[in-house]
């Protein structure tokens, strides 16, 4: 029975861990240092990364996880190391790019296409704050074509456009920092 229990355990636990849910994003700011944190919720900072836009030195960062307020990742620097840093970032220090498919961009109200939805101008959107602030994601049973580490099909997301913040799902945004998506 022991057995039993302890084949049953690990199973569990490698199925979990084939599950985990990695995509990259980029750095909000640029030239300014972001804190990687020890915790999901604590203040310990054990590196600080930066994006220094004078030499052409970004970081990757893969997503492996979250909590409400960080996402758990590693990140990649291109240049200045070649250290993979793993911890905690703050979500609002992480974003994406408006993926331009067509004239239109829809932020939606829930991760689903028959949910109601806000259109804007994806050209003049892109102009004004290509930057999405990523906030969670959703992932849907086959949506990534590498099932042990699927990808979100939608992204919680918040901007400001004119003076206005808006926060909603979108199944169109570009993890690329060199915006090769678009």
């Amino acid at each position: 029975m022991k057995y039993i229990y302890t084949t049953l355990l690990l199973f569990c636990g490698i199925y979990l861990q084939a599950q985990i849910p990695r995509f990259t994003l980029f750095l909000s700011t640029r030239n300014e240092y972001v804190n990687i944190y020890e915790s999901a919720t604590g203040n310990d900072i054990i590196e600080k990364v930066i994006e220094n836009t004078a030499i052409d030195d970004s970081n990757t960062i893969l997503v492996k996880g979250q909590s409400s307020l960080r996402f758990y990742v590693d990140i990649y620097p291109s240049i200045t190391s070649n250290d993979v840093i793993t911890g905690w970032i703050n979500k609002t220090d992480c974003a994406a790019y408006v993926r331009i498919r067509r004239e239109q961009w829809l932020l939606y109200e829930k991760p689903s296409e028959n949910a109601s939805h806000t259109i804007f101008d994806a050209k003049m959107l892109m102009d004004y704050n290509p930057y999405l602030y990523v906030i969670d994601y959703v992932i849907e049973p086959d949506s990534s074509p590498y099932p042990e580490h699927p990808s979100p099909k939608w992204y919680k997301v918040g901007f400001t456009y004119n003076g206005v913040y808006f926060e909603g799902w979108s199944n169109e945004i570009c993890t690329d920092i060199n915006h090769s998506c678009n």
